[in-house]
């Protein structure tokens, strides 16, 4: 249909008529109208005929018809065109809009349906190329002015506060005692990142962002040593008193692993695991499954996603797949839950991050708690070597027999247990080394390592920070007009593929960088370092 459709507007263009026959869309609009001649002006057709036509065409020869005439300069944009031409193009293939998060596409005017395309397809091109090009970098260093010792940063979260992206840093101040955090929530849309809230807290346990924040519900919860819920006041003017305590809970923690929406995991005084809504935070489950015992040094790691009926869980071994009917509906008589499956690594886990997928059309209240694809990608910690020089990516794929209308147990099941392991990449890591990881929900990985042979010609300092889109962008025939990179589809076998970094964001010959932060769908990328400085890369 698209050959023939630009096959009718090429001879439109070079004659300025139709051609008759042909077995076209056009022929049963000019059947209809049997009172005009066949060979018809470009002029005189029917607007929703151009519409229709112009649907299945190029981006690229949508934008040179506005050069043939003022007819065609008019009908190009139109809103019902850019609906369709957005709706193909970018929503089918998850490719991310900038500027348009929480945002619903329905109430944007042509003019801004078809900036939101160009603004997407830019950022697209420029995120996938092998050595995407960062259209700003800033750098600030955190505030920390009555610190007698220097500040490293320990983590960085971009947050999405109506409409508005913030930067939460968090550090730590070096040889204090007691040991003092300091939590900085930084306006980054300005082009000098500003400090909008900040409070400083003796570091007890830990913190949790929220994963669906709202000033409603809360931003994080924090240990210190009580368990609190912090939101902050956006209207506020002093960055020391916009952070402000909503709730103080009464459980007894060891330490925050988890916080979405109004729920909570913590890790109790005896290690156990302990789920909680803050709404009535009296009443507290137990996830029980044992773990083995880990030695002291090694770190803690915990991920989690959290829907009304069930909660994921990957743990230093294990990932456990929860029902919470019991939870939701506060059954008493149930004070310990089991999982309802666990898939066993091979290896114990040094660090990970787990990520549900976005869905086409994912918007309102009802996406929050879709079943979709679930990204993993890990690093596991090994006496042998080739474990830890990999990160390995594993795919949970949903259930199509799940009702979300029946409780979870093991005839319905959201997803099939057990993951599979799609691919593993290559990401070498010298002995002591610092590393970390990101991943998006459109599918971007995006890690720090010690491979630095290529750049450096030499492998004993420095660090890379590189990616790899897991899940790729379906292919269109604008890509190749446009020069974008689209990874190739995935193979179809049982055995995962090799892969190695396809994107190179920056690489540099130190050993200073920390922690990364990745906003997908703004494309910006935070890097935070042992001196207390943040870095942000503006990709769209």
């Amino acid at each position: 249909m698209r050959a023939g459709a630009s096959k009718i507007l090429t001879e439109i263009i070079s004659r300025g008529r139709v051609p008759r026959g042909g077995g076209y869309l056009l022929d049963a609009k000019l059947e209809l109208q049997a009172n005009k001649p066949l060979e018809m002006t470009a002029q005189a057709l029917p607007e929703d005929v151009y519409i229709a036509i112009f649907g299945y065409l190029l981006l690229k020869d949508v934008l040179n018809l506005r050069q043939v005439c003022s007819k065609f300069n008019q009908l190009t944009r139109s809103r019902a065109l850019w609906i369709n031409l957005l709706q193909k193009e970018i929503l089918k293939r998850g490719i991310p809009i900038p500027r348009s998060r929480n945002a619903s596409i329905e109430s944007f005017s042509s003019a801004e349906l078809e900036s939101s395309m160009r603004h997407a397809l830019k950022l697209h091109r420029n995120w996938n190329s092998a050595s995407p090009v960062a259209t700003r970098r800033r750098a600030f260093t955190v505030t920390d002015a009555n610190a007698a010792h220097s500040s490293r940063i320990v983590s960085l979260h971009f947050i999405t506060l109506d409409r508005q992206t913030f930067l939460l840093s968090v550090c730590i101040k070096q040889h204090s005692d007691p040991r003092l955090a300091l939590l900085e929530l930084w306006d980054i849309d300005a082009d000098v990142p500003a400090c909008v809230a900040r409070r400083q807290v003796r570091w007890s346990g830990g913190y949790a962002v929220n994963t669906r924040p709202t000033t409603h519900d809360g931003i994080l919860t924090i240990k210190t040593p009580h368990v609190e819920i912090w939101t902050i006041d956006l209207t506020s003017r002093q960055p020391d008193s916009a952070f402000i305590t909503l709730a103080t809970l009464p459980s007894q923690a060891k330490s925050v692993l988890s916080f979405t929406g109004s729920t909570l995991i913590l890790r109790g005084l005896n290690d156990e695991i302990n789920i909680l809504d803050a709404n009535r935070p009296l009443f507290e489950v137990e996830l029980r499954h044992p773990q083995p015992v880990l030695p002291t040094n090694q770190p803690y790691n915990f991920e989690s996603i959290i829907n009304k009926n069930y909660a994921i869980l990957l743990r230093a071994t294990t990932l456990e797949l929860y029902s919470l009917s019991s939870f939701r509906s506060e059954d008493r008589s149930q004070q310990v839950v089991s999982p309802v499956f666990v898939h066993t690594f091979p290896w114990r886990i040094d660090s990970s991050r787990m990520e549900q997928g976005i869905g086409y059309f994912d918007s309102g209240r009802d996406h929050l708690d879709a079943t979709r694809p679930i990204n993993i990608l890990l690093r596991f910690s090994s006496l042998f070597p080739w474990p830890v020089n990999l990160l390995q990516h594993y795919v949970l794929h949903p259930d199509s027999t799940y009702s979300s209308e029946l409780p979870v147990t093991a005839g319905n099941i959201p997803y099939r247990f057990s993951p599979i392991l799609k691919q593993t990449i290559a990401s070498p890591v010298r002995l002591f080394a610092v590393t970390d990881m990101a991943l998006g929900p459109y599918g971007s990985a995006l890690w720090l390592d010690s491979h630095t042979e290529d750049y450096f010609m030499q492998g004993e300092i420095g660090q890379r920070l590189a990616g790899l889109v897991l899940t790729p962008v379906l292919a269109s025939d604008d890509d190749n007009r446009t020069g974008a990179d689209v990874p190739a589809a995935p193979l179809l076998s049982d055995s995962p593929e090799h892969s190695q970094a396809a994107m190179v964001f920056d690489v540099q010959e130190q050993d200073d960088w920390l922690k990364i932060a990745m906003d997908e769908w703004e494309g910006r990328i935070a890097v935070g370092s042992v001196t207390g400085r943040v870095v942000l890369y503006d990709y769209a």
